[in-house]
C-alpha cells in the first residue's frame, strides 16, 4: 500500500507540477538576432504534446537568430532559433560585394533577394558626350547574357576587413551556384532586395 501511495503521489506531481520554459517577451522577425530582452522564462504546468524550450537554455539562445516569426506572448517552440536552413535543391554561396552592389538595410536571414549578374567590364565602353559628362555604352549582346536568380539570405551582411565590401551568405538553386560563384569572383554580381 505504501508503494502504491508513493507511486500515486509521483504521478500526481508529474501531472500537476510546474517547470520553467522560455517565453517570447518581444515580437521577433525572421532572422532577427535574439537579445536579452526578447525572451524570458515562465512557469507552466505539464502540457502534453507541446514541445517547449526549457528555461535552462535561455542564456544559450541570446545572440542566435529566429528562423520563423515569433509573436509576443507565446511559449517558444522547440527548433525555431538558430541558422536559417537550406531547402532541398539549394546551395549556400558566400559573396563579397562592393558597396553599391548590396542594399544597406533590410537584409536579414530569410530575406528574399535577387542575385543579378552584371555586364563584363571589358565590354563597357565610355563614350564622351561633352567636356564634362560621359555615357556608358554596353553592347546589346552583353545585356542578353544577364541573369536574375531568386535567392535567400542565410547570414546577415557584415563589413569586410577592408571597410568597403560586404560579406553575405545566400541560398541559391543548385544549378545556379557555380555560375554565380564564378561571376562574383570577377565582381559581376549584385543583390536586390525582393519586395514581394
Amino acid at each position: 500500500m505504501l508503494l502504491g501511495a508513493l507511486g500515486a503521489a509521483w504521478l500526481w506531481h508529474q501531472a500537476t507540477g510546474t517547470h520553467q520554459v522560455v517565453y517570447v517577451a518581444q515580437p521577433l522577425e525572421v532572422g532577427q538576432e535574439i537579445t536579452a530582452g526578447d525572451l524570458t522564462t515562465v512557469s507552466v504546468g505539464r502540457i502534453p504534446h507541446v514541445q517547449t524550450v526549457s528555461g535552462d537554455e535561455l542564456n544559450a539562445l541570446i545572440g542566435q537568430e529566429a528562423t520563423v516569426a515569433l509573436p509576443e506572448g507565446t511559449l517558444l517552440p522547440a527548433g525555431v532559433i538558430g541558422d536559417v536552413p537550406l531547402d532541398e535543391g539549394e546551395s549556400q554561396l558566400g559573396l563579397r560585394l562592393a558597396s553599391g552592389r548590396i542594399p544597406t538595410t533590410g537584409l536579414h536571414p530569410g530575406s528574399p533577394v535577387l542575385a543579378v549578374t552584371l555586364p563584363d567590364p571589358a565590354l563597357v565602353q565610355p563614350q564622351e558626350e561633352s567636356l564634362t559628362t560621359e555615357a556608358v555604352i554596353v553592347a546589346d549582346d552583353e545585356w542578353a547574357d544577364l541573369t536574375v536568380t531568386e535567392a535567400r539570405v542565410i547570414t546577415a551582411p557584415v563589413r569586410d576587413e577592408d571597410g568597403i565590401s560586404w560579406i553575405v551568405d545566400v541560398a541559391v538553386p543548385d544549378g545556379a551556384a557555380a555560375d554565380l560563384a564564378r561571376l562574383a569572383a570577377t565582381d559581376r554580381v549584385a543583390l536586390v532586395l525582393d519586395g514581394e
